[in-house]
């Protein structure tokens, strides 16, 4: 994500990574706010927000 090398992330068949259509869904529907965060190390990065 970003300058970081990851692995794809998916839903079913939808890759997730720089795709924010899942999470806008989300807040669409529900007015909230929905991250999706991958581990990179030790350390958690934000992905999509």
């Amino acid at each position: 994500m970003g300058e970081r090398a990851t692995c794809r992330l998916k839903n079913g068949a939808m890759t997730l990574n720089l795709n924010t259509e899942i999470v806008d869904r989300f807040t669409s529907v529900t007015k909230a706010v929905a991250t999706v965060f991958v581990r990179f190390l030790d350390k958690p990065s934000a992905s999509v927000a």
